[in-house]
């Protein structure tokens, strides 16, 4: 997966750990279809830690596109897991 074909576009990657924070979600996207939203924290994909945005596309790379699969979201103050399909 990609995050362009998720649908999902994150906070510039200024700093070598930069969090992985959803900034926009294309509407009608596999992102916006899974519930995910702008300020969404990405904290784990499939129980990996995500600690930046590099960690993030790089796991992402390991799963199959047809393939489901969990994220877990910080928003505000709950934390959230979000089944991601395809």
């Amino acid at each position: 997966h990609r995050l362009i074909e998720l649908g999902l576009t994150l906070i510039p990657d200024v700093l070598p750990k930069t969090p992985a924070f959803v900034d926009q979600v294309k509407r009608g996207s596999i992102a916006d279809r899974s519930g995910l939203q702008a300020n969404d924290l990405i904290l784990f994909i499939n129980d990996q830690r995500i600690d930046s945005r590099r960690s993030l596309e790089r796991i992402l790379g390991t799963i199959n596109r047809a393939d489901s699969f969990q994220i877990m979201v910080q928003r505000g103050q709950e934390l959230l897991r979000v089944q991601i399909r395809p």
